[in-house]
């Protein structure tokens, strides 16, 4: 967190610590509506003092739990992009200063040993975006968690080495068990906004429904759909998405050979799907249900990813979205092309 407040400082337009902070922090505080839990201002709006932004600055101290807690809340991943477009990029030098400060900040990443290699990926995506607005707003999302003290962390072995029979899921709180450590997973409900990300599972969807109902549906007008079913399943198949990548975002921050045994799964699945997603239907919808029915009473036992039991029903149906967007899956109408 430390590092990320510095380099931004640095193209800041009004060099002020306090304000840099209260407004990057203010991306949870707003649609959270937080308060300031303690002290002599206790319930009043959130804010951030300037000694408490000297102390982020200066290593001394962590942020908020209520901050980095509320980053996984949907209201905040539906707005954070916009609000860092406006709120954050308002604070920043223009023009040749925001190229610096992005080629700056792809420098720390590449260079940070502390981030594995599939954060690094992740970030390092974000940064082609034309946007640098959601390049800032991905890394925030992701310091704002790390530890910022220089404190050593406690680490967890890799996902092979640490004996399952000490690895337990509670659906109940959404926590990993692991030993004496407790992990809260992400919220796993979609966000208002679709992300750029499900784009290409969606518009695979909304073929499906414009060739069972005869009649155009896109993610523009599925809202006005006049068969509320469909209406109700584009919304239950982006929970379905989102749960599934949800809990392997979780899992990922964890354990060192995620993506690899996520790939597994993903081929695991694909095989268990392929000949009733190959057989013939009578539209594109018929074809999807019964493949989503599929999915479910399928053996998924290669990945470990199974045996930690994070993978449920609702995951399972995300994992048919994911071989879209991933290729496995070209067209729930057109299996051919």
């Amino acid at each position: 967190m430390a590092a990320y407040i510095a380099t931004l400082k640095k193209y800041m337009r009004h060099k002020n610590t306090a304000v840099l902070v209260d407004t990057l922090f203010g991306s949870v505080a707003g649609p959270l509506g937080l308060k300031i839990s303690k002290g002599q201002h206790k319930g009043e709006e959130y804010k951030v003092s300037s000694g408490r932004a000297s102390e982020l600055l200066n290593r001394k101290r962590n942020p908020d739990t209520q901050i980095s807690a509320g980053t996984d809340n949907p209201k905040v991943l539906s707005t954070i992009d916009d609000y860092f477009d406006s709120a954050v990029l308002d604070l920043l030098m223009m023009g040749d200063s925001l190229d610096e400060l992005k080629d700056e900040l792809i420098n720390e990443i590449k260079s940070d040993v502390h981030l594995s290699e599939s954060i690094k990926k992740e970030l390092l995506e974000k940064s082609k975006s034309s946007n640098i607005s959601l390049f800032l707003a991905a890394i925030f999302l992701y310091v704002v968690k790390v530890d910022n003290t220089g404190k050593p962390k406690r680490k967890l072995e890799s996902i092979k080495n640490v004996p399952l029979s000490n690895v337990s899921f509670d659906a109940q709180d959404n926590k990993l068990h692991i030993s004496s450590l407790t992990v809260p997973l992400p919220e796993s409900i979609a966000p208002k906004n679709i992300r750029n990300e499900e784009f290409k599972y969606l518009n695979a969807l909304c073929q499906a429904y414009s060739d069972r109902l005869n009649m155009t549906i896109t993610t523009d007008n599925i809202d006005s759909c006049p068969k509320k079913r469909f209406r109700n399943d584009f919304n239950d198949e982006r929970n379905y998405y989102n749960s599934v990548q949800s809990r392997i975002r979780g899992v990922r921050e964890i354990f060192s050979d995620v993506d690899e045994q996520y790939d597994v799964l993903k081929k695991d699945a694909y095989e268990g799907i392929k000949e009733t997603y190959l057989d013939d239907y009578p539209d594109g919808f018929k074809r999807l249900i019964e493949v989503l029915k599929k999915i479910t009473s399928t053996s998924l036992n290669r990945s470990q990813l199974v045996k930690l039991d994070i993978i449920g029903n609702a995951e399972r149906k995300g994992l048919c979205h994911v071989l879209v967007n991933d290729g496995y899956i070209k067209s729930w109408v057109d299996v051919d092309e």
